[in-house]
């Protein structure tokens, strides 16, 4: 068998590797399809059990990598997210991060975490609903900041309403 006919295939292989990789950089649809899309599985202690089934783990897989986070209440997490990877980020509440700000008795805003609400010139509907928030409403945001969306790299607010807005470099 010669040769060409293995270095063929991998050749093709690697240009497709490039190719969807490089449309899933530009193409946000394209990402979702190739790579997912990060899920929220529990808000504030609660668990959301359709995100569970959805995204096919057991309550036994959540409380195991909660666990190997050395946290063993549900109620403890104030965000627990299922990443694109497959691996599970997750944010205590302030109680439980160890000591904190509210032990050396000062006090200290919950923030929770930060929604990326513009990547990339793209909207995220989905976590401008969990914040309350509409188009209109980022629309007006980032005119007062002297922006539009399309020239956004990342915009995130996070659940205290603290924003942080980055531009595109071109």
């Amino acid at each position: 068998m010669p040769l060409l006919h293995a270095v063929v295939p991998i050749m093709m292989l690697f240009v497709f590797e490039i190719l969807i990789s490089f449309t899933a950089t530009k193409v946000p649809k394209f990402k979702k399809l190739f790579d997912g899309v990060p899920c929220i599985v529990v808000v504030k202690g609660k668990l959301d059990q359709k995100q569970l089934r959805k995204n096919r783990i057991s309550l036994d897989e959540l409380l195991s990598e909660m666990r190997k986070k050395d946290i063993y209440d549900i109620s403890d997490v104030e965000y627990a997210i299922l990443e694109q990877n497959g691996q599970l980020s997750i944010a205590p509440k302030s109680p439980h991060l160890g000591v904190t700000k509210g032990d050396l008795g000062i006090k200290e805003k919950e923030c929770g975490i930060s929604h990326p609400l513009v990547i990339d010139g793209h909207i995220y509907d989905y976590n401008l609903n969990l914040l309350g928030k509409n188009r209109d409403w980022l629309f007006r945001e980032l005119k007062k900041l002297g922006t539009q969306y399309k020239k956004v790299f990342l915009f995130s607010m996070d659940d205290a309403g603290n924003s942080n807005l980055i531009l595109k470099d071109r």
